[in-house]
């Protein structure tokens, strides 16, 4: 560019002309000034933004939230520059792989696509021997490679199955198969593969199987014989029936029957069964300790909590909705405390993770306190991790129907709602609803066994904090002129937040009419918002900018919620409203 330009006498303008060098180099985008200004004369200034025509990457997006594996995927490649820009005059070849979730690749169809004005957009296949993938990767001609874009994928093994009981020790799923199933498994405790859902051995047991759960150090698998009301105990090391036993006899002379269980930390011989008539006793090797709670204790469904020797109890086939808090001695169980009316009446399903109770009803409870701690604003069949901070829920479709195709993640300690996951089929029929893995969920849906791997969903990479603040200006708007809303999301570590992202929302009239951001650009439509910027180093800043007009006079607000695959250490503090 000329450092003078002379305009003629006579004239108001003169031209110029400007040129950019290609230094090759990933620079992204600038933006810069062109002043001009001579003596006498107002000073002017003109912006202007040059592109950056290097390809830094590949940005890959879905059309969808999860694959079931079966269907085409509709897929976007975008060639970007170093800051997430995209490089409009690319055109260049891109090689696809599957990521695989057990580790490698596979190839899938069309293995190389055309990138045209920078972009490509079009369906994908996947093999269908394929084992569970977990995303794609897009490689230039150069190797110029985009990082792992992960997305949800679902498998289903067409197995009935009552319950479902995850081994990490193997990496495999325990299934029941109950005797109204008929076939080859009928009867049986089945092995399943979750990352190729193939059924891998399978161990006959009678007696119509039913809940299962296994030792901490994962030697034993105790299985219900619904049949009978007793309990098979399975020696996982050979998957060999060690033994069956009976709950023994009641005061009056019946039968007891078994309800439900749990194992005893660090003590595979040990385990604590609820009657269905409401009493606990603990067995070691089959045989009842002598003190036990007889019937009429207010608890046919038993949790673990922390502490080996402690466990939470509820009765949910009675008005009292007691919740119990029951400790394991040398002589057999107690009664430790009781508090009634914290669950409510009828609850139909009751789990635990650490020391938190949460109900189908989506009421949370301190069981060693004995305290209601919350409610969760939902209800379904539920599976907590507390380790990772999140509860998951199975929600009906109407709140009545049982018809479900939803599973939607809650904070276990804020209660809010985090994300929700739309599946690509409804099933009216939901047990043994479980954790597996780093990033999976699992379910039977009566007659098959569904089978989901979720990076961001079930989120478990190591710990980072993202911290959200979020201001507005002005404050408060005008009615016609334009408010503009910062974000900004800290990483305040100890690691780098995986595959971060953050969603913001207008309540109110307004639409967003405009959205930056300091690392590309942020998708928007409507009253909403979303980026997926990657990684965060610890320490490292993302931001951007939404703007509105609002048009009535009104109370209008902002939401933010940042997130990633990272364990979140203070999930508090990823939401700010202004």
């Amino acid at each position: 560019m000329p450092k003078q330009v002379i305009i003629p006498a006579g004239e108001t303008s003169g031209s110029f002309s400007l040129s950019v060098s290609d230094n090759k180099l990933s620079d992204g985008m600038r933006k810069v000034n062109i002043t001009a200004g001579a003596s006498g004369l107002v000073t002017g200034i003109k912006p202007l933004t040059v592109m950056d025509n290097e390809v830094a990457g590949y940005r890959i997006t879905y059309a969808d939230q999860i694959s079931d594996q079966i269907r085409p995927l509709r897929v976007t490649v975008t060639a970007v520059d170093i800051g997430g820009v995209t490089v409009p005059d690319f055109a260049g070849s891109v090689n696809l792989k599957a990521l695989l979730a057990g580790g490698g690749s596979s190839s899938l169809s069309p293995a190389s696509v055309r990138l045209v004005s920078g972009v490509w957009s079009g369906l994908v296949t996947f093999p269908a021997s394929a084992p569970m993938i977990t995303g794609l990767t897009a490689t230039g001609a150069q190797g110029t490679r985009v990082d792992i874009k992960e997305f949800s994928s679902m498998r289903v093994l067409k197995q009935a199955a009552a319950d479902l009981c995850w081994d990490p020790l193997r990496g495999r799923i325990y299934a029941s198969v109950p005797a109204s199933a008929g076939g080859a498994y009928a009867n049986k405790i089945v092995a399943i593969d979750p990352l190729t859902s193939k059924i891998t051995g399978s161990l006959a047991v009678n007696q119509d199987p039913g809940q299962m759960v296994i030792t901490s150090g994962g030697e034993n698998l105790y299985v219900q014989l619904k049949e009978s009301g007793s309990v098979a105990k399975i020696d996982l090391s050979g998957m060999e029936l060690a033994m069956t036993f009976p709950m023994g006899n009641h005061t009056h002379g019946f039968p007891l029957r078994l309800n439900d269980m749990c194992t005893v930390a660090g003590r595979p011989d040990l385990l604590v069964a609820a009657w269905k008539s409401g009493g606990v006793a603990v067995y070691e090797n089959g045989v009842p300790r002598p003190l036990k709670m007889d019937t009429g204790s207010y608890c046919d469904t038993i949790e673990p909590s922390s502490d080996p020797d402690l466990f939470f109890g509820y009765d949910s086939s009675v008005s009292s909705s007691a919740s119990v808090l029951i400790r394991l001695g040398v002589e057999g169980v107690e009664r430790a405390g009781v508090s009634y009316d914290l669950i409510g009446m009828y609850a139909k399903g009751f789990r635990s993770s650490g020391n938190q109770t949460f109900a189908s009803n989506g009421v949370v409870v301190d069981g060693i306190g004995l305290k209601r701690m919350g409610t969760i604003p939902t209800e379904g069949p539920v599976c907590p991790d507390s380790g990772i901070g999140r509860a998951f829920y199975l929600e009906p479709e109407d709140g009545y129907s049982g018809i479900y195709q939803v599973i939607s993640a809650y904070d276990t300690r804020t209660f809010r709602h985090i994300q929700r996951l739309t599946l690509p089929h409804s099933f009216s029929a939901a047990s043994g609803f479980i954790r597996w893995g780093a990033h999976g969920l699992a379910v039977s849906t009566g007659d098959r066994v569904m089978l989901l791997n979720s990076p961001g969903f079930v989120a478990s990479e190591a710990p980072a904090d993202l911290v959200t603040s979020l201001r507005v200006n002005p404050n408060p708007g005008q009615v016609g002129k334009t408010v503009t809303y910062t974000g900004t999301i800290t990483n305040a570590g100890p690691n780098v937040a995986k595959a971060a992202y953050v969603r913001a929302g207008l309540s109110g009239v307004p639409v967003i009419q405009a959205a930056s951001s300091s690392v590309g650009q942020l998708d928007f439509s409507g009253t909403s918002a979303f980026f997926d910027f990657g990684d965060l180093a610890v320490g490292a800043t993302f931001t951007f900018q939404l703007q509105a007009k609002p048009s009535t006079v009104e109370n209008v607000a902002c939401v933010v919620m940042a997130g990633s695959n990272s364990v979140d250490a203070d999930s508090a503090n990823n939401f700010a409203v202004k």
